[in-house]
């Protein structure tokens, strides 16, 4: 019998630590792909990579080349723009515009002379869920914070991730023991061991495995994805 019941116990620590295993992965893919620091192009997120390169995927990125010069691919096209900055006073040229203003880092925003905010003047409409173009604007503000070496915003925040653990953990707790999460903290409102039926089981189960998903979600930082494909 004790032999029968350390081999329960064994299997039930190996289900316990596959489990944790994939929190910890989880965890990892989130904190890698999400946490890295970065610039916005309108919606668009660019990590920071080697070489002053911002990049949101192999076909779009921006590249810091010299002093002035920034190389922009958009869907594999390449155009040049030249930033020039003194104090906050800033200036951008583009092959077809000229964006001159005043940045402000804490806003994230470039101001003109008159104090109009540089983009909010331009309207874009899309058809049939198309992406819109990207305006000069938007690269500007980017190029901009580049340019103040203030890159530090993220794609995720971490303590959506830690959310996700606990998510996560209330999801096995279910999962492995429903009697006992169902019953946490109510047990002594009964005079004998309370118990479920199979199908209370299976749904309390149920509900774990759904938990245990949404967690991973959040972990992994495959929430932005999961919002898109549903919008």
């Amino acid at each position: 019998m004790k032999n029968v019941k350390g081999k329960k116990l064994s299997r039930k620590n190996w289900i316990i630590l596959i489990f944790v295993l994939i929190a910890v992965i989880s965890s990892a893919i989130g904190c890698f792909f999400t946490l890295r620091q970065g610039v916005y192009v309108g919606d668009r997120f660019y990590h920071k990579a080697s070489g002053e390169r911002f990049v949101y995927n192999s076909d779009n990125y921006i590249k810091w080349k010299t002093d002035h010069e920034f190389e922009i691919v958009e869907d594999g096209k390449k155009k040049t723009a030249f930033c020039y900055v003194e104090g906050d006073k800033i200036r951008i040229q583009f092959d077809d515009e000229e964006i001159d203003g005043y940045w402000n880092g804490e806003t994230k925003y470039i101001t003109r002379e008159d104090g109009s905010t540089v983009g909010m003047d331009d309207l874009q409409i899309s058809f049939n869920d198309e992406e819109p173009d990207i305006l000069n604007s938007a690269y500007a503000y980017a190029i901009a914070e580049i340019a103040y070496h203030d890159t530090g915003e993220k794609l995720w925040n971490w303590i959506l991730i830690v959310i996700g653990w606990i998510c996560y953990a209330i999801g096995v707790a279910s999962a492995l023991n429903p009697d006992y999460s169902v019953f946490f903290l109510r047990r002594w409102m009964y005079a004998g061991e309370p118990e479920l039926y199979d199908l209370g089981r299976f749904m309390a189960r149920l509900g774990g495995g759904i938990c245990m998903a949404f967690g991973i979600i959040l972990m992994s930082g495959l929430y932005p994805v999961f919002a898109n494909i549903f919008a």
